[in-house]
C-alpha cells in the first residue's frame, strides 16, 4: 500500500450538510473521507458498471481515503489542548497545555506545577490571557477559516410558474476563495495523506483526470473540484520520530517507568465497547497490544452522520470522539516495540471505518514539543 497525497482545488462552491434538520443546514468545514470515497467509487461505477474493478475497490479496508481539510498537506485539526492568545490569536501563535495540565493535577503536584499551568494559561507575549483555540492549524500557524456562504431560495408553484407562498430554503456552502496571510484571495485548497493499493492507484488517477463533483447539489454546479493524487515520500518511516518523542515526553514529564507517548485524534473516532455500544473512553478505544494506561485525557464529541450514494439514503448517526481530542499515556512496552506498534497503527487508524478516513491519529506530534515555553 502505497501512501499518496490528495489535494483537492474547489472550482465551485461545495456544500457537505452537517446537520439535515434545519431550516439552513451548516456545511462541513472540511471532506470526509466518506464523500471522498463514494465520488470516486460512485464515478467507476458509473463509467464501467459493477464489474471487477469497481468490486476489488469497494473490498473494505483495501484502501484508505483521508479527510481532506482547508490548507496545506500536514494541516490537522487544532488539538484539545492547544490555546491562544485572546487579544491576538494569529499574531501570538499557539501553545500547548497538556503536559502542564498533567503535572498540576497528577498525585503529588505542588506550587511549582500550579504555577506553571497557570503562566500556560497567559500570553507570554503581552500578557493576556489565553483562550482554547479551535480550527485548523499547519505546524504552529492556525489557518484562517474557510468562507462560509448563506444562500436562501424560494420554492416554485408548478401550475403558476411563480413563488409559492411560504415555501422558503436555504443551504450554506463553502466559497471556493478564501483569504490567505498576504491579504490576497487564493482557491480553497483541501488536503490530505492517505493509503492507495498499487494497482488502484491507477485507476484513480484516471478518475481525476474528469470532473470531479462533491457534496449536495452537484447538479447545480456545486461542488466541483480539480482533484489530484499525487505518491508521497514516507521520510523513512515513523518509528524514528515516535522514539524520539518518548525521550522528550520522558525528559519534560519525568516519568520514571515505562515510555510516555501522547495521541492526537485527527479524524472522528468511531468505537463500541464491547456490549457493541459507542463509547468515547480512550482506556476502551485504546488498542489492547500497546499495554498502556491512560494518564490524562482532554476529549471532543461528536456525531457523524453522511448519505449513501449506493442506497440514495442518510446513514445512520453515531457518536464519535472528535477530531482534536488528545491524550496523554504510558506503556509497558519496550522503546523499540512500542514505536513499531505505535507507527502501525497510526499507519491503519483505529476503530471502525478506516477505509473511510475515520480513526486517524498521530502519535508524538512535534507541535506539543515546539510550543513548550
Amino acid at each position: 500500500m502505497r501512501r499518496v497525497e490528495f489535494v483537492a482545488v474547489l472550482e465551485s462552491p461545495l456544500v457537505i450538510g452537517a446537520r439535515r434538520q434545519a431550516r439552513v443546514p451548516a456545511c462541513l468545514d472540511h471532506v470526509p473521507g466518506s464523500a471522498l470515497r463514494g465520488v470516486l467509487l460512485s464515478s467507476q461505477r458509473r463509467l464501467h458498471g459493477e464489474d471487477a474493478t469497481f468490486q476489488r475497490l469497494l473490498e473494505p479496508g483495501r484502501n484508505r481515503f483521508p479527510f481532506l481539510y482547508p490548507g496545506p498537506a500536514g494541516t490537522a485539526p487544532v488539538a484539545r489542548s492547544a490555546m491562544e492568545c485572546k487579544r491576538a490569536s494569529v499574531e501570538h501563535g499557539l501553545v500547548d497545555v497538556l503536559i502542564d495540565r498533567y503535572l498540576a493535577t497528577r498525585p503529588g503536584a505542588g506550587n511549582t506545577e500550579f504555577e506553571r499551568l497557570e503562566k500556560a494559561h497567559r500570553c507570554q507575549t503581552c500578557g493576556q490571557p489565553r483562550k482554547r483555540a479551535s480550527g485548523y492549524r499547519f505546524v504552529r500557524e492556525r489557518l484562517p477559516a474557510p468562507v462560509r456562504v448563506q444562500r436562501m431560495n424560494v420554492g416554485i408553484d408548478r401550475r403558476t410558474g411563480s413563488a409559492a407562498p411560504h415555501v422558503l430554503f436555504g443551504s450554506q456552502s463553502l466559497d471556493p476563495w478564501s483569504p490567505g496571510k498576504d491579504g490576497d484571495w487564493h482557491q480553497a485548497t483541501f488536503s490530505g495523506m492517505g493509503y492507495l493499493e498499487d494497482d488502484d492507484l491507477e485507476v484513480f488517477l484516471q478518475l481525476c483526470e474528469g470532473p470531479v463533483f462533491l457534496g449536495k447539489y452537484r447538479s447545480r454546479g456545486f461542488g466541483r473540484v480539480n482533484l489530484s493524487i499525487e505518491p508521497a515520500d514516507d521520510g523513512g518511516g515513523r518509528e524514528p520520530g515516535i522514539e524520539e518523542g518518548f525521550a522528550r515526553l520522558k525528559d519534560l514529564t519525568g516519568e520514571p517507568e515505562g515510555e510516555v507517548f501522547t495521541i492526537d485524534v485527527t479524524s472522528p473516532l468511531l468505537a463500541f465497547d464491547r456490549f457493541l455500544r459507542p463509547t468515547s473512553r480512550p482506556d476502551e478505544w485504546l488498542p489492547r497490544s500497546l499495554q498502556a494506561e491512560v494518564l490524562t485525557n482532554m476529549p471532543t464529541r461528536t456525531t457523524v452522520s453522511g448519505w449513501d450514494l449506493a442506497c440514495g439514503m442518510p446513514k445512520d448517526d453515531h457518536p464519535a470522539v472528535g477530531a482534536g481530542s488528545t491524550l496523554l499515556a504510558r506503556s509497558r512496552l519496550a522503546r523499540t516495540d512500542l514505536a513499531r506498534e505505535l507507527a502501525g497503527i497510526e499507519r491503519v487508524g483505529i476503530g471502525e471505518r478506516p477505509e473511510e478516513g475515520f480513526g486517524q491519529i498521530m502519535v508524538n506530534d512535534p507541535f506539543r514539543f515546539e510550543t513548550q515555553e
